[in-house]
């Protein structure tokens, strides 16, 4: 992957700018910088390497050079959405750009774990950060970093792990260039982004999601929160599940764990 390769295999998609990094600290991070000197609207970091990639709650993200994807988008609010929160609604493009691509061009049964990773086989092979500028009440601009653990190299080893890792080239059998593949997550990010409001997005994101219709453990920082059912999504992206007891529990974007029970 270099600099050349990356603009003309993106050549036709309606991106802002397009750097290439062969090695960074952390693409959002750089995207940021680029979004505070007025990048414009869907400006993209790619990087072959990032030393301090980060997930959410500043957990590390591990991205060693050439075996994972990393990428970062910067996104303006369109007309009539700038004084809408939509943290939560990216991170699920995000999710749903990367499911979208793995199931559609290369048949991989990708499913979105709420709010932000992608799950294989019941492994996570990729995660999502946003990081929101707000002037106000009103957000300025959104990155939307995506990390894909493409190889297997890609996963740390002799790593204490939160949950199951994989990589997307053992769930396929064969070797993937991480350059198409790039092109196809970003693709369905840019036809996405404009709807990120519309019942259609909404009801993509809650077709892909993992664990829907079966009993789910939510966790926070390791201590169980809650058991149910889980049915969906709300109007905002919100999960929710039926306890127990009968109650329908709705939740938001937090430092919350979605697992199988």
């Amino acid at each position: 992957m270099d600099a050349r390769t990356l603009e003309s295999a993106l050549a036709e998609l309606p991106l802002g700018e397009i750097h290439f990094l062969p090695r960074v600290g952390s693409t959002n991070e750089e995207a940021v910088r680029r979004a505070e000197s007025g990048a414009p609207h869907l400006s993209i970091v790619v990087a072959d390497e990032q030393t301090a990639g980060r997930g959410r709650a500043g957990r590390r993200w591990y991205t060693p050079a050439g075996k994972s994807l990393a990428v970062s988008v910067v996104v303006r609010p369109q007309a009539g959405a700038a004084g809408q929160d939509f943290s939560l609604r990216l991170s699920g493009l995000g999710a749903v750009s990367i499911c979208l691509a793995l199931r559609e061009a290369y048949g991989l049964p990708a499913a979105v774990k709420w709010p932000n990773d992608v799950l294989l086989e019941g492994r996570k092979v990729a995660g999502v950060l946003v990081e929101t500028a707000w002037v106000g009440d009103r957000w300025a601009y959104a990155v939307v970093g995506m990390g894909l653990n493409v190889r297997a190299g890609a996963v740390p080893r002799g790593v204490p792990l939160r949950f199951p890792a994989g990589d997307v080239e053992s769930s396929a059998g064969r070797p993937l260039k991480r350059t198409p593949l790039l092109y196809e997550v970003l693709r369905r990010f840019v036809a996405w982004v404009g709807r990120l409001d519309s019942p259609a997005f909404l009801q993509t994101w809650e077709d892909l999601l993992a664990y829907r219709g079966q009993a789910v453990v939510i966790e926070q920082n390791g201590t169980r929160l809650a058991t149910g059912l889980l049915l969906g999504l709300s109007e905002d992206g919100a999960l929710r599940m039926r306890e127990a007891r009968g109650g329908v529990l709705t939740l938001h974007l937090g430092e919350l764990s979605l697992r199988a029970e």
